[in-house]
């Protein structure tokens, strides 16, 4: 059974902020292990407040700087997870809302992790073509 603050964290968070990355030509076109890497194009800015996120709707894929700024009271984190083909981001919130704590096919990208209010997390990661939504 999914706890009731568990759940509203996870619904709001669902709500607001759905990605669409998709492969960029400089990083389907460089030479396997020389991918080159534009800082401008690479940062993946997003901001938690406490009513949910504000975020890009799209990004390319490759490798990524993920800039999370915590602007709410409370503590936040925030988790990419790849959707599986078929799947919409409000097929992910209905199946939380029934009760799965991780719907099926939704692939964990990781993410910024735990921060506090008026903190910034960064990190790098790769992401694949595909869709997201950040919870």
């Amino acid at each position: 059974m999914v706890n009731g603050r568990f759940a509203m964290l996870i619904g709001m968070g669902f709500i607001l902020t759905f990605c669409a990355l998709n492969a960029s030509a400089q990083d389907r076109h460089a030479a396997p292990g020389k991918q080159a890497v534009d800082a401008s194009r690479s940062t993946f800015h997003i901001v938690a407040t406490d009513l949910g996120f504000e975020a890009p709707t799209s990004i390319p894929a490759g490798l990524r700087h993920i800039l999370f700024e915590n602007h709410g009271k409370g503590i936040h984190e925030g988790m990419l997870v790849k959707l599986p083909d078929g799947m919409r981001a409000e097929d992910y919130v209905a199946a939380v809302k029934a009760g799965s704590l991780f719907p099926e096919g939704g692939l964990d990208y990781s993410g910024a992790g735990l921060t506090s209010p008026g903190q910034t997390a960064e990190l790098w990661t790769r992401l694949d073509p595909g869709r997201y939504i950040v919870i």
